[in-house]
């Protein structure tokens, strides 16, 4: 008796694309749509909707569950729209719009192939989406899977001022030609092409499967532009620049080149063996083929020799991502380039763009491969003012070189391969660096990655990110454990200077609750700070020099509330993070105060309690913050206007709130953290002390302590969170009672296990 071997994972990929071409099965998909997800067999939710831009949603590697390092699938899609070129219309972003607002829960992404993704997609929505895409030139065909993915190129192709020539035709070309083309349905993996006419390679044709580069030769005296030919680049775990053939491809050859590239690629069945070395360049890295080889067998193909490669110039060190205003080649007028923090755009802002491009131009908007978004077009006598425009909407055009050079994958909110959270940390993570560097003005390419696939191209990066810089933080979110929990905390030596170790500003306290800002200021201390400072009202000032003498206490009275708010903001600055609310009074004044301080706070925050109470109707106040939210379940059901959370649908209301919100929240008294629709298993101890009176005043000062000491906020919310159940659990088991608040400062320290660097909180505190 023979055992049978079991099937590799590119066997199975491959039995399933000689089974069937995938574009030849929408009847199936419409099948599906009217039967629900329960219908779709495991074959198109593994492989085949991916031919059609659909992946399933995930929620990280082993964030809920999953197997053979991928996150458990939930039954939603990620839906990518390919743009080749970027080159889109005013109407088909407002169509996005409309899309991402009705089946999407208003989130959008630009991705680094010009693309637009989608997420919260349902298969009952599914032939709808496509549908309405298709009636404004759009479509999804071939984004994903074992095809030739959107081909990318300059985005301000036609318009630009220094370009060589303007190659969108061939782009476009080259998409009509194999987009949706049966003969090339079936390729060893994706297959990834760029065309540019631009000086500064904005596309990246360096890590392309194809990458074609404008040059202009004089031959027998007469100027003639073609294109320099790079092929086998890629990223992911083993990065390969494209290697250059000795090789001028001539403007009617730049299709037949492609297409036999193409074929070379579809017939390499050496590439079929592994699914992890499947790409282009694995004939260079793993099969002896050298650019001389691979260009013989390209022109044997093809059936005729390419000329002689000509000298090309490679662009210096400068950003590729046209943001800012640039006069066009077209006398008069320019195109404005705006900002996209980490791709991430909202219906809204989609809405305005298009608008925007009617209003001052003629509806030409572009996207690019730094996740940015175009305007071309515009009477420059107009450009200031469509400036303005933009960074009203918050697409600002320019930015620090941070904000500018920042790029970030889907990361594990939804995306199932990746083990790292990145569109939150990447936001965080510039504006830490806007704060405590203002006046750097260097360019600077800020990466963030989430997997190993590269998606976020850190290899390209001044400072690359990937999932193994952030492993440790993934880990946490899978169950936190002692030793997760602690890899996340700074060890510092307990000598060090003292502000090193976190410096929160607490603003807390009033006359009628002043032991909430105690409770708060303490937890902070005893949580690690170096220096914590109270700002509170007059009123609660006595008690508070009583009971803190560790700690500075600074007052504030019922004078202007803008006026207050300036002043505590420059208190803020001398700090680095802030935790807003226990004990706040509920006034009109505190309100008005309140909401203008967080308005203009750069810094990260944390805000609770009563705090909530006053931005019930002004969440617009903190959208693209870092920040955390902790709000019991009254107070949830305030902010998030979905009422009473009733039994059971604790999950689907927060994750429902922050996908809309895009805040990190924390519902006290829960045992899971939402943050963007990640669902984050937390405080395993089991413990009600979330939902004990005056705990959550700790746990404000013990988020705020890890937000002033650099951990991101869904980090800080997870640590705090698990923290504060284990030090609510050892002080409960200790006095056979039930949790008294103020307990748990004093026992936070003692809370930790012990290879803990207690020693270092203890003298801090």
């Amino acid at each position: 008796m023979t055992n049978a071997v079991a099937e590799t994972k590119a066997q199975k990929s491959e039995r399933l694309k000689r089974a069937m071409n995938p574009w030849e099965g929408l009847a199936e998909i419409r099948r599906f749509a009217r039967e629900g997800f329960d219908s779709i067999p495991p074959e198109w939710i593994g492989t085949y909707f991916r031919w059609w831009g659909v992946y399933t949603q995930g929620d990280g590697a082993g964030v809920v569950g999953g197997q053979g390092g991928q996150g458990r699938a939930v039954p939603f899609f990620m839906l990518r729209i390919r743009i080749p070129n970027g080159l889109l219309r005013s109407d088909q972003l407002r169509t996005i719009a409309a899309l991402t607002r009705r089946y999407a829960r208003g989130t959008a992404d630009l991705t680094v192939r010009q693309n637009i993704q989608l997420h919260w997609v349902t298969i009952e929505a599914l032939p709808e989406v496509l549908e309405e895409l298709w009636r404004v030139g759009l479509n999804t065909t071939g984004s994903c899977g074992d095809v030739t993915r959107n081909i990318t190129g300059c985005p301000v192709a036609g318009v630009d001022a220094d370009e060589i020539c303007d190659a969108s035709s061939l782009a476009l070309a080259a998409d009509r030609m194999l987009a949706g083309n049966g003969e090339f349905y079936n390729l060893p993996r994706k297959f990834k092409i760029s065309i540019t006419g631009c000086r500064v390679w904005c596309p990246y044709p360096e890590i392309n499967d194809v990458g074609l580069t404008a040059v202009e030769r004089v031959l027998h005296g007469e100027s003639e532009i073609g294109f320099a030919l790079r092929v086998g680049g890629g990223l992911s775990t083993e990065p390969h620049l494209g290697a250059p053939l000795n090789a001028f491809v001539r403007w009617n050859q730049v299709l037949p080149v492609i297409k036999g590239i193409a074929e070379l690629f579809r017939d390499s069945e050496p590439l079929r063996e592994h699914r992890e070395r499947a790409r282009l360049k694995f004939l260079f890295l793993r099969h002896g083929w050298t650019p001389t080889d691979f260009q013989k067998e390209l022109e044997r193909r093809i059936g005729f020799q390419l000329d002689p490669a000509e000298p090309e110039h490679p662009p210096a060190d400068v950003f590729r991502d046209h943001i800012g205003i640039h006069a066009q080649k077209q006398p008069g007028y320019c195109y404005v380039g705006s900002a996209v923090l980490r791709g991430r755009i909202t219906p809204e802002q989609m809405d305005a763009a298009a608008d925007l491009a009617e209003r001052f131009a003629g509806g030409e908007l572009r996207t690019t491969n730094m996740q940015n978004l175009l305007i071309v077009n515009i009477p420059r006598l107009r450009a200031e003012e469509l400036a303005k425009e933009l960074g009203a909407i918050g697409l600002p055009v320019g930015g620090s070189p941070f904000f500018r050079g920042a790029i970030a994958c889907s990361g594990s909110e939804f995306c199932k391969l990746a083990i790292t959270e990145t569109k939150s940390f990447s936001r965080w993570l510039v504006e830490e660096l806007e704060d405590r560097i203002p006046g750097f003005d260097e360019q600077l390419k800020l990466h963030i990655a989430g997997c190993p696939n590269s998606c976020g191209q850190h290899w390209i990066a001044d400072i690359g990110i990937d999932d193994a810089t952030l492993a440790a933080h993934a880990q946490t979110f899978a169950a936190l454990d002692n030793d997760a929990f602690l890899d996340l905390l700074p060890h510092r030596a307990w000598n060090a200077d003292k502000r090193s170790a976190g410096a929160p500003l607490i603003i807390a306290g009033s006359a009628q609750f002043p032991g909430a800002a105690v409770l708060c200021a303490r937890a902070a201390a005893r949580a690690g700070a170096g220096y914590v400072t109270i700002g509170t009202h007059g009123d609660a000032v006595p008690i508070l020099r009583a009971h803190l003498t560790e700690q500075v206490v600074i007052t504030f009275s019922n004078s202007d509330a803008l006026t207050v708010s300036g002043d505590l903001l420059d208190v803020a600055q001398r700090n680095s993070a802030v935790g807003i609310g226990p004990g706040l009074a509920l006034d009109t004044w505190t309100g008005e105060m309140i909401r203008a301080f967080a308005a203009r706070c750069t810094l990260p925050m944390v805000i609770d309690a009563s705090a909530l109470f006053h931005f019930a109707k002004n969440l617009e106040l903190l959208r693209g913050k870092a920040c955390v939210l902790t709000p019991h379940e009254g107070e949830f059901a305030r902010l998030s206007g979905l009422g009473t959370v009733a039994p059971g649908t604790r999950v689907e209301r927060l994750r429902e709130f922050t996908t809309r919100t895009g805040i990190t929240t924390l519902l006290k008294g829960a045992a899971t953290l939402i943050d963007d629709g990640s669902i984050m298993h937390i405080n395993s101890t089991g413990t009600s002390a979330l939902a004990t009176a005056g705990t959550g005043d700790v746990l404000t000062g013990m988020i705020a302590t890890l937000l002033s000491q650099g951990l991101s906020p869904i980090d800080a919310a997870c640590a705090g969170a698990y923290w504060h159940g284990l030090t609510a659990q050892r002080c409960a088991r200790e006095r056979s009672v039930g949790v008294i608040a103020g307990d748990l400062p004093e026992a936070l320290a003692s809370a930790l296990p012990e290879r803990a660097p207690k020693s270092a909180l203890l003298r801090y505190a």
